[in-house]
């Protein structure tokens, strides 16, 4: 396997070199897309690398951007990608290469809308796959005339699922760490217990600031002053808050309080990220094999 480590800077867990090994074994000369017609999911971001897809290229941009979305936070890398509307699942890296990430997904233009999935990519394979099969089980019900095509497709989903579920027991036991602090995007962070206070003023209430298009210097000044005392949880809460919405000066603020809590969490690669995602929001593509 390539060393996605140094390119990334981060250590991907088990589960890609297992899925990509499984995924050359089902379609040797395309691997990216081995679960395409099976599951309507391709293999994206390190994938690609490994594919080989830029050894040819010498991509003018980081490869940060590469399959990262216009609302990605900084700790999604995106690893599967479905077939409508943007669907794309990742790792949620929140303390890359201290803690195990989690995986989550979410559809490319739902801001706040991160649903955690099972715990590992084999596993939110697998989790998708009995999606799938639901789905076709309600085709069935109520469009009996396509009936003996459904029961194919039903067919190739139990063929592929011995086959995940086998890369499951080759896993390593992950650790399980509880995130202290709530985001709206779902997901959570990991802070020390001493680096977070909750805010003193609902969530709720802060977007309807938002909403209502007034000034919000006040409330950023009192974050970031926080932050800088110790309670970084609330600049990740907050910062985070602000970075997805659609004004362009808030996202500037979220952006702000972001990269003073990755600094005093000494979460470097997030910090990266951000600046570098912050300063090519607008790309047209997030494939950059096709921008290279």
């Amino acid at each position: 396997m390539k060393d996605l480590q140094k390119i990334y800077g981060i250590e991907f867990p088990k589960d890609v070199e297992l899925l990509w090994e499984l995924a050359c074994k089902i379609e040797p000369t395309n691997p990216t897309a081995a679960f395409k017609e099976t599951l309507d999911i391709s293999l994206v971001g390190p994938f690609d690398i490994l594919a080989g897809s830029f050894d040819k290229l010498k991509p003018k941009l980081s490869m940060y951007l590469h399959y990262r979305y216009f609302l990605d936070p900084p700790e999604f890398f995106t690893v599967l990608h479905g077939g409508i509307d943007g669907l794309h699942w990742g790792f949620w890296f929140d303390d890359p290469n201290k803690l195990p990430p989690r995986m989550c997904s979410y559809y490319r233009n739902d801001a706040y809308s991160l649903r955690n999935c099972a715990p590992g990519l084999i596993a939110s394979v697998i989790e998708h796959l009995n999606e799938q099969r639901k789905g076709i089980l309600e085709n069935i019900k109520y469009d009996s005339k396509h009936k003996a095509e459904y029961q194919e497709d039903l067919a190739e989903l139990e063929i592929l699922r011995p086959k995940l579920e086998n890369l499951i027991q080759r896993l390593p036991m992950s650790e399980v760490v509880k995130r202290n602090v709530p985001s709206r995007w779902g997901m959570g962070f990991f802070v020390p217990q001493n680096n977070y206070a909750p805010m003193e003023i609902p969530e709720s209430d802060v977007l309807k600031l938002l909403e209502s298009g007034k000034n919000i210097s006040k409330l950023v000044n009192r974050v970031e002053r926080d932050c800088k005392n110790g309670n970084y949880g609330l600049g990740l809460q907050v910062g985070h808050l602000l970075w997805a919405y659609s004004n362009k000066s808030t996202q500037a603020a979220g952006t702000k309080l972001l990269a003073l809590a990755y600094k005093q969490l000494k979460r470097t690669i997030l910090s990266e990220v951000l600046n570098i995602h912050s300063a090519n929001r607008g790309l047209k593509s997030v494939d950059l094999t096709g921008i290279s």
